[in-house]
């Protein structure tokens, strides 16, 4: 990868997440919701770090640079252990027995 960073629109990046038209309009909406949930999911789950930075057009947001950057090898063994928690936790669920109730 050689560039580490691209810039978006916010509608551009609401497409990307998934955001249907109708839903979080506001960017703050949007940001608290859907944006800062994905980068404290992939800051978590990832061998990335990735933050975001807006640029407006007098109050308005006009686009968002996202930035991204390799972890130190430690944090990489971090995350590569949370990864291999969150598998277990999914195919634990998935293995499970659903009792029905009467």
């Amino acid at each position: 990868m050689n560039a580490q960073s691209e810039t978006f629109t916010v509608d551009e990046l609401r497409t990307l997440l998934g955001v249907p038209n109708n839903k979080l309009t506001r960017f703050s909406d949007f940001n608290k919701y859907a944006l800062k949930p994905a980068i404290d999911e992939i800051n978590t789950l990832t061998d990335y770090t990735v933050a975001i930075a807006v640029r407006k057009r007098g109050r308005a947001v006009h686009q968002l640079l996202l930035i991204w950057n390799r972890k130190p090898a430690e944090e990489v063994k971090d995350a590569i252990s949370r990864r291999q928690q969150t598998r277990g936790r999914h195919s634990a669920r998935r293995v499970s027995k659903v009792e029905l109730i009467a």
